[in-house]
């Protein structure tokens, strides 16, 4: 979609250029072509898909919970890195694949952030493949499995210092090698 006239798109009078190919109407028609999880052969796969098209991982980039204090949300939101390589994209707290909001529910994260984060709170969201919703609705931990526990949005504002950061991560591989 790159190759479309921004003004007509826009719907804004103007002089007809060679990106004037599509019709308002073919462009709308295109957008609103966009499958719902009903309609999906292949759900998990889609998802992942259109992530990767909402949040590119360009080379050196950061992971976004670098030094956040509530990262991912759910029902145990973690302290984020101190500023690792983002290699993975994260669906949280809500765990549908379909739910692609970025920086609220769609994080560009390293994967020592994505692995605490699931060791931290896959426990309240079900057993397994088993427990997806069907067609990629909302994902969100069972209540049973939350009991008292609150349910917290992801945080983007509250930070560590970098030396909080860094006495963490410290603390997190002390901890790491005594449990082995």
């Amino acid at each position: 979609m790159s190759d479309v006239c921004i003004f007509c798109a826009a719907e804004w009078p103007h002089d007809v250029t060679d990106l004037c190919k599509e019709s308002v109407e073919e462009i709308k028609e295109k957008v609103s072509a966009f499958k719902s999880g009903e309609d999906m052969a292949d759900v998990l796969s889609t998802g992942r898909k259109r992530a990767a098209e909402a949040a590119p991982i360009p080379v050196g980039m950061v992971c976004e919970w670098k030094r956040l204090t509530n990262a991912g949300g759910g029902p145990v939101p973690i302290k984020g890195c101190p500023g690792n390589p983002a290699t993975d994209r994260h669906h949280g707290p809500d765990k549908s694949v379909l739910n692609n909001e970025v920086g609220v529910n769609l994080h560009r994260i390293c994967h020592v952030c994505h692995a605490r984060w699931h060791v931290a709170n896959d426990k309240y969201y079900g057993d397994g493949k088993d427990d997806r919703p069907e067609h990629g609705a909302e994902w969100l931990p069972w209540p049973t499995r939350l009991g008292d526990m609150e349910f917290f949005p992801h945080d983007s504002v509250n930070k560590m210092t970098q030396q909080e950061a860094l006495m963490t991560e410290a603390m997190r591989n002390q901890e790491d090698k005594r449990g082995k």
